[in-house]
């Protein structure tokens, strides 16, 4: 099985549609930052679609003021 993309094999071959696999590589990609992001999923505290909503605002380090 070898896909071009790993956005490919989610949409073919796990049968994610295109806006659910954009929503869990985003987040993949963010969780590779705050790691603290896999545990919320995994724990069911926040939906997928709630965190990739956040996902380009939230950072690991504050922001200086």
């Amino acid at each position: 099985m070898q896909y071009p993309s790993l956005f490919s094999y989610c949409v073919k071959e796990v049968g994610l549609t295109d806006a659910e696999a954009y929503n869990f590589l985003a987040l993949y990609k963010k969780s590779k930052e705050i790691p603290a992001l896999t545990e919320v999923i995994q724990s069911g505290e926040v939906s997928v679609s709630k965190l990739r909503h956040i996902c380009p605002v939230i950072n690991q380090k504050p922001t200086k003021s």
